[in-house]
C-alpha cells in the first residue's frame, strides 16, 4: 500500500523552507519510474499520468496530495532534484522537467463528460503497463495487449471491459494489480492463489461424507473456524492471551515461547492513518516485548496477511533488530531499463529488542507489506520460514487514472533482497512446507506449521 501523504507531515516537525516550497512551485517535476508529472501550485498538486501517447489527470492522486504539507513533505536535494515522502519505504524522487508533454496541453480528466469509450480505455492501461510495468518480457507482454485488445471494440459494456481486464490481470499474475471504479468499489484484481485455494477445497468437498459440506462455503468455513481452533490449542491456559485492535494476538506457548499474530500492516485505529497505525506499534510492541524477552523463541504468524504500510512493517521490524539492517534494494522500470538501486533500511527502536531466534508462519496470502516485514526479519537472521510460499507481490502498489474515473494498480518496483534474490510473483520460500488449510490437520485439531515451530524451537 501506497500513501502520498508522507508520515513525517504528521509529526511536530521544523519551521518550513519557504524558499524551498518558492522552489518547487516553480516548476514541473517528474518521477522516473513512475509515469507522472507533478505541478505544484498554491498548496494544490496537479498530476499527470503520463506515457508515450496518453496523458490523464489522476484526480485520485491529487486528492491524496492535497493533505501534503509542502515544508516538510517535500525537500530540495539538488537544484534540479527533489524527494517527496510518500509514506512508503523510500522517498519519491523528483526531477524537474521543462514542460509538459504536447499531449498533456489537453490532459484527458474525469472531469470532463464524455461517453464510454473502452478502445481508449484500454489503450491507456495497456499502455501504462507496458511502460511500467516490471515482471514481463516486453515482446510477451505485446502479444497479450495485441490478444485482449482484439476483444474489445466500440460496442464494449462496461461489465465486459471489466471482465477483459480481469483476464488481463490474470494472465499478466501481477500480484498488485486491481481495478476500481470511481467511488471505490474494487471491479477487478488478482486472485490466482484464491483460485487454486477453491479449486482444491472444492474437490476435496466433493468427497466428503458429512452432510454439514453439502455447501461448498459452509465447507470452507468449517476450514477456517478450525484452522483458527488448531492454532489456539497451543495456547496456555494460565496466561490469558492478549489481543489488541482486533489485529494483533499474543499468547503464551509450551516450552516458554511466545505466539504472535499479524493479522494486517495498516489500519489498526478509527483515524486510518500512517502516524496513528505505527502510533499503535509503539504502544503493542513495548507492552508484549518485555515479555518476549524472557521466552526462549517467537513464533510470528503473517498467515493471510495482506499487508499495509511498508514504513509499518519497518516500525514492527524495529524492535526484533539492535543494529541498522538494510533488508532490500528496489528500483523501478523505467524506460528500457531500471532506476538505480535504492536501499531499504530498518533502524532499532529506543527499547531493547527481542533478539531470540524466530519462526515465521507464511502461506500463499501472506503479501505485500508482509513480505517486506519477512525480508527485515530474513537479514536480521536467527530466524526461519516455515508453512508456503508467501504470494510474491513485493512491489509498491503504482495508482494510475483512467478518464471515466476508474483507477488501478500495478507493480512497478523490484525488491531485491541482500543476497541479490527478488521473489515477485514467486513467492518467498520456506524451509519447511506446510499445506493452509489441510483437510487432515483441521479434523485431526492440529496445526502442523506451528506445532513443527514449537518442536523446533526447543531444541
Amino acid at each position: 500500500m501506497v500513501s502520498l501523504v508522507g508520515y513525517a507531515s504528521e509529526q511536530a516537525g521544523a519551521k518550513g523552507d519557504v524558499e524551498n516550497v518558492h522552489t518547487i512551485y516553480e516548476r514541473l517535476w517528474y518521477a522516473e519510474g513512475y509515469g507522472y508529472i507533478i505541478k505544484f501550485v498554491k498548496n494544490k498538486a496537479f498530476v499527470y499520468d503520463v506515457t508515450a501517447d496518453w496523458c490523464v489527470l489522476n484526480h485520485t492522486l491529487m486528492l491524496d496530495l492535497s493533505e501534503l504539507d509542502f515544508a516538510k513533505d517535500i525537500s530540495l536535494t539538488t537544484p534540479n532534484t527533489a524527494l517527496l515522502d510518500w509514506g512508503a519505504a523510500n522517498k519519491l524522487v523528483l526531477r524537474i522537467t521543462d514542460a509538459l508533454p504536447q499531449h498533456c496541453k489537453n490532459a484527458l480528466s474525469n472531469q470532463n463528460k464524455t461517453p464510454f469509450n473502452a478502445t481508449q480505455l484500454f489503450a491507456i492501461y495497456t499502455q501504462t503497463y507496458f511502460e511500467l510495468f516490471a515482471f514481463s518480457d516486453p515482446d510477451h507482454l505485446k502479444q497479450k495487449i495485441a490478444f485482449w485488445s482484439s476483444k474489445i471494440d466500440k460496442q464494449t459494456t462496461e461489465e465486459e471491459l471489466v471482465e477483459v481486464i480481469n483476464n488481463f490481470i490474470a494472465s499478466v499474475d501481477d500480484g498488485h494489480a486491481a481495478l476500481w471504479d470511481k467511488d471505490g468499489e474494487l471491479l477487478a484484481f488478482n486472485d490466482t492463489e484464491l483460485k487454486r485455494l477453491n479449486q482444491r477445497l472444492e474437490l476435496e468437498q466433493t468427497k466428503t461424507i458429512n452432510s454439514a459440506h453439502t455447501s461448498y462455503w459452509r465447507y470452507k468455513q468449517y476450514l477456517l473456524d478450525g484452522f483458527e481452533s488448531a492454532t489456539k490449542s497451543y495456547f496456555l491456559a494460565q496466561a490469558s492471551p492478549i489481543k489488541r485492535y482486533d489485529k494483533f494476538i499474543f499468547a503464551h506457548l509450551p516450552n516458554n515461547l511466545r505466539y504472535f499474530k499479524i493479522s494486517e500492516m495498516s489500519e489498526y485505529s478509527e483515524l486510518q492513518s500512517l502516524s496513528s497505525d505505527i502510533s499503535v506499534v509503539d504502544t503493542v510492541l513495548s507492552l508484549i516485548l518485555p515479555s518476549m524477552r524472557q521466552s526462549n523463541g517467537v513464533v510470528i504468524d503473517l498467515r493471510s496477511n495482506p499487508g499495509g504500510y511498508d514504513l509499518v512493517s519497518l516500525q514492527i521490524l524495529s524492535y526484533f533488530i539492535d543494529k541498522k539492517v538494510v533488508l532490500a534494494k528496489k528500483q523501478a522500470k523505467y524506460l528500457a531499463g531500471y532506476t538505480p538501486l535504492n536501499p531499504v533500511t530498518a533502524i532499532p527502536s529506543d527499547i531493547k529488542p527481542y533478539s531470540g531466534p524466530i519462526v515465521v508462519l507464511t502461506n500463499q496470502f501472506t503479501t505485500s507489506a508482509a513480505e517486506i516485514f519477512l525480508l527485515g526479519l530474513k537479514a536480521r537472521g536467527n530466524t526461519s520460514f516455515y508453512g508456503s510460499r508467501t504470494d510474491g507481490a513485493f512491489s509498491d502498489s503504482l495508482v494510475k487514472q483512467l478518464p471515466n474515473g476508474w483507477y488501478f494498480s500495478l507493480s512497478n518496483e523490484i525488491y531485491w533482497d541482500p543476497q541479490g534474490n527478488h521473489y515477485e510473483m514467486i513467492g518467498h520460500p520456506v524451509s519447511k512446507f506446510f499445506e493452509y488449510l489441510n483437510t487432515n490437520d483441521i479434523e485431526q485439531g492440529v496445526d502442523s506449521a506451528l506445532q513443527a515451530a514449537i518442536t523446533d524451537l526447543k531444541k
